[in-house]
């Protein structure tokens, strides 16, 4: 008896607290059951369905999409394969990740590093370009009067000889 209706997977209840950020706001919540691709939460923020959510369990982060909201449960579709084991076995953290102020990887730049070579980046395009203007535009220039002086030079040899010859100097 096929109803045209994909079926469910299979939900797994769990209790697990996790913070999440809806709009920009983080705030407290609670993930009261999983399946494959999503799961339903319950919290205080303001869920709207269609808006996309950010979901932290200690290092895991999941991005999904409110799909249905319900008082303050609401069913969140989340972009990847996700696993109840993994999120009831993932430890919470006492305090947040550091910054990476002090022990990140000092090959991988920060963001406002990249941001700042990324203006720098197009301002040195800028000037180059600029700088290649500028040579185009001098030797267009330097082409068109050697070529006018040479026009003009050839123009007046004739008259200018048979002056000269005439008043023979």
């Amino acid at each position: 008896m096929n109803s045209g209706y994909k079926s469910r997977s299979p939900r797994k209840k769990v209790v697990v607290p996790c913070r999440l950020n809806v709009g920009g706001l983080w705030s407290d919540a609670c993930i009261r059951n999983i399946s494959s691709r999503g799961m339903m939460i319950t919290g205080d923020s303001a869920a709207k369905v269609g808006s996309y959510v950010d979901i932290r369990r200690g290092t895991i982060a999941i991005t999904g999409r409110i799909v249905w909201a319900d008082g303050p449960r609401f069913g969140v579709r989340t972009q990847d394969d996700i696993t109840a084991e993994a999120l009831v076995g993932e430890p919470v953290l006492k305090q947040r990740p550091s910054s990476g102020q002090g022990e990140s990887d000092r090959r991988a730049p920060t963001r406002h590093a990249r941001a700042r070579s990324a203006a720098d980046r197009a301002d040195q395009s800028r000037w180059l370009s600029s700088l290649f203007q500028y040579v185009c535009l001098v030797l267009f220039a330097g082409g068109f009067a050697a070529f006018a002086a040479i026009r003009v030079f050839r123009a007046l040899a004739v008259p200018f000889g048979t002056i000269s010859n005439s008043i023979g100097y």
